[in-house]
């Protein structure tokens, strides 16, 4: 992997990033291949006058221009990768959209690339698992294990560990050894960066409340970030009540990382459970962790109820289809507005739908839907 020891006695990885962050070259190539597409900061009225409270605000990062919300941290990898003399990606995704922006940056580039996915995940999103190959990807089905994210990532890995003199890792999550979650929070941060700017030159202050679901993907650790500077803004991710592991996880190394991870008492990790792919991990992101026992991050919890009920208002209120990992915190944002004035700003990330069909029991009332998200009986 990417974690040996180098020429310069340093780790290559960690010795490549430091150099191309502060190489004007890279920065240069960079914002060639990712042009700079500022999503939208949309101030949204009817859930405001839904919350009866503070005045909502949405970072539409869906409408972003890209497959994934997390092409930041994806071109930045691959533009590392080729400076590393790799020349194959090899990566995992629980939200194919994820698979998307790899195939497509890796042909812009000529790089070969290699997708892993559980085969759970991909059964609910086999549109998308098709653009992956029309891309000119490989794409690999993980049948073993979870069938989920965390079985995709550790074949991945493994794949990459046999080939590290030619592959590039790039983990889907920001979960894995230094320094994956620091180069992943660098580039996505550049959504966090982005919306200060924006909300300060829409109100003339700061936002009171910045809100992001707990994502493998990263963009809400990016949102987050930028915001930490500054100690009278509440900071606040959303879990998957399923996969929580900053509010009922225990510290422990997963994936060569010290995080929060869901395990018993004997340290054996335990499964895991989200409607959204990208959610569906036992270990949070380790810098959430560290906010989370430092107390800056507060952090909430959503059930799959909750999620669907999520989808329903942004569609129904606001006329957006969000992605499942928005929808798991729309209904802390509405409560968290409710208890502020008219005068304070609550900003929430929004990304975009991810064609995904939820597993639904039927006894919760819903069924599932045969394009993309799900769908409440009587209400399409």
């Amino acid at each position: 992997m990417q974690s040996q020891v180098g020429k310069n006695g340093r780790f290559e990885l960690s010795a490549v990033f430091d150099e191309a962050m502060a190489d004007l070259r890279f920065w240069d190539e960079y914002w060639r291949l990712v042009p700079e597409r500022t999503s939208p900061l949309y101030q949204a009225p009817a859930l405001t006058k839904l919350a009866g409270g503070a005045k909502i605000w949405l970072k539409r990062e869906g409408l972003n221009g890209y497959a994934s919300h997390s092409r930041y941290h994806i071109a930045g990898q691959i533009l590392l990768a080729r400076r590393m003399r790799r020349s194959e990606i090899i990566t995992d995704c629980g939200s194919a959209r994820h698979g998307i922006e790899c195939a497509m940056v890796c042909s812009q580039l000529g790089m070969k690339c290699t997708v892993f996915m559980g085969a759970k995940d991909a059964l609910r999103q086999q549109e998308n698992v098709k653009s992956i190959t029309r891309l000119g990807a490989i794409f690999i089905s993980v049948n073993i294990g979870s069938k989920k994210l965390r079985a995709a990532a550790a074949e991945a890995m493994r794949a990459s560990t046999n080939r590290f003199q030619t592959a590039y890792y790039l983990p889907s999550c920001p979960v894995g050894p230094h320094p994956y979650p620091l180069i992943a929070r660098t580039f996505q941060s550049i959504v966090g960066t982005q919306t200060i700017s924006q909300i300060l030159n829409a109100c003339g202050k700061f936002p009171n409340v910045v809100i992001a679901p707990m994502s493998g993907i990263g963009t809400g650790i990016g949102l987050l970030y930028p915001f930490l500077a500054f100690p009278s803004i509440r900071i606040v991710g959303v879990e998957s009540i399923g996969s929580a592991a900053l509010c009922h996880g225990s510290n422990g190394i997963f994936f060569g990382a010290y995080t929060k991870v869901l395990q018993d008492n004997n340290g054996q990790i335990l499964e895991s459970a989200s409607l959204c792919p990208s959610m569906d991990f036992p270990a949070s992101e380790p810098e959430a962790a560290h906010w989370y026992e430092c107390g800056r991050l507060e952090c909430t919890l959503a059930s799959d109820e909750d999620v669907l009920n999520g989808l329903k208002m942004m569609k129904e209120a606001e006329g957006i289809e969000c992605g499942l990992d928005t929808a798991h915190a729309v209904k802390s944002t509405i409560k968290i507005a409710e208890g502020l004035t008219c005068d304070d700003v609550v900003i929430l990330l929004v990304t975009g739908s991810d064609d995904i069909r939820p597993e639904i029991d039927e006894s919760m009332g819903f069924t599932l839907s045969h394009g993309g998200g799900a769908s409440p009986r009587g209400w399409i």
